[in-house]
């Protein structure tokens, strides 16, 4: 039997109901215009009767990432802080040793200080593998302006491990193929003389690298004016080689067209195969789109 009691009733039912739609729809519209400003939660007092209808809200769309740049890579700068570092030490023990060592180089005078020359051996050898570092830095600076911004081993570091092994290979190899074949041709005191200025050369490579990454990396030099820098240094190096190898060698007999083959196969060959090897490195390392 319909009341007035009972219709009562029904009619604040249906204005609690309406109520409550409304107030969800407050929420909701409240979080969905406040979730651009600041995240924020709304919460809704325990005793309250009112219903929480969840908002969904779209996720917003990625930026453009930020591309790689090494300067701002914490573990190569870190290298290159502790191979600055090594350096200055390891120059300031044997700084007299090497001068000596650069004046015998130019002007072929002789030392019997075994000490000083042992001081100098260390320093030249403790330059290989920074000068090869130092490669790699820049062999990976290069790539990955002119060929490819991706690779396939992660992180960068790994990368500049790989070249830095390929480098030290390099030198190596070439180190003993000049080993094998100075035992055949020449006497023990002109190996010796060799040696020490094929270590001396090297390092003097890797000091003159010294500038060339650090204005690569920090002070944005240009990948085509570091290519002109490092060809200079290439030429340089070759030319050094050229010279010494004559001077113990060949200038006695006259030996020029030795000079020109033996500086043909042990430095122009080694250094056309390894850029291929370089290349091929380069391409097996990228990642192909």
């Amino acid at each position: 039997m319909l009341t007035t009691s009972n219709v009562n009733s029904a009619y604040s039912d249906s204005i609690a109901t309406d109520s409550i739609a409304a107030d969800s729809a407050f929420f909701c519209a409240a979080s969905v215009e406040d979730a651009h400003a600041a995240p924020s939660l709304f919460v809704i007092p325990p005793d309250s009767t009112l219903i929480h209808y969840p908002c969904y809200l779209q996720d917003g769309e990625p930026g453009t990432p930020i591309p790689y740049n090494i300067s701002t890579d914490n573990m190569l700068t870190a290298s290159l802080l502790l191979l600055l570092m090594s350096f200055v030490v390891i120059l300031a023990k044997s700084a007299q040793s090497t001068v000596q060592q650069g004046k015998q180089f130019l002007f072929g005078t002789h030392r019997n200080d075994v000490g000083k020359e042992t001081s100098n051996l260390l320093f030249c050898i403790c330059m290989l593998p920074i000068n090869c570092w130092l490669l790699a830095i820049f062999s990976h600076s290069y790539a990955s302006e002119h060929i490819t911004r991706h690779f396939s081993v992660e992180p960068p570091i790994l990368v500049v491990t790989i070249f830095f092994a390929a480098f030290l290979g390099y030198f190596l190899l070439k180190w003993l193929a000049y080993t094998v074949v100075n035992a055949i041709l020449f006497s023990g005191k002109k190996r010796q003389q060799w040696n020490s200025d094929f270590l001396f050369i090297t390092a003097i490579e890797g000091v003159l690298m010294f500038p060339l990454v650090f204005l690569l990396v920090y002070f944005d030099l240009s990948t085509k004016n570091a290519l002109f820098y490092f060809g200079f240094i290439l030429i340089l190096n070759k030319m050094l080689a050229f010279h010494k190898g004559w001077t113990i060698f060949f200038k006695q007999n006259a030996g020029y067209l030795q000079i020109f083959l033996y500086f043909c196969a042990l430095e122009a060959a080694p250094l056309l195969a390894f850029s291929g090897v370089w290349l091929a490195l380069v391409n097996f390392l990228k990642v192909n789109f």
